[in-house]
């Protein structure tokens, strides 16, 4: 997934949003009117580029409910490397 294709639940269309999973808020980057948010996932980060309206509600170590954007998402064989689909 590419970080612009991770969004906070709700903020994304019900059709193409995923199911929600928990998140925590490691670091927030700004940018102008958007941001790099890098959320820890179980054991791993991820990034996500949001909107810096979205960010009135979380900040660093808060917990996030994610999306990801289904109509977005791309599978590849692991040990082959070709996409799936």
């Amino acid at each position: 997934m590419r970080p612009e294709d991770i969004h906070l639940a709700g903020t994304l269309e019900a059709a193409r949003a995923g199911p929600p999973f928990a998140a925590r808020v490691e670091v927030i980057e700004l940018l102008g009117a958007r941001a790099i948010v890098t959320f820890a996932v179980g054991g791993a980060e991820i990034e996500a580029v949001l909107e810096e309206r979205q960010l009135e509600n979380i900040g660093e170590n808060a917990e996030a409910s994610l999306v990801l954007d289904h109509h977005r998402l791309h599978l590849f064989d692991g040990e082959r490397g070709e996409k799936l689909g």
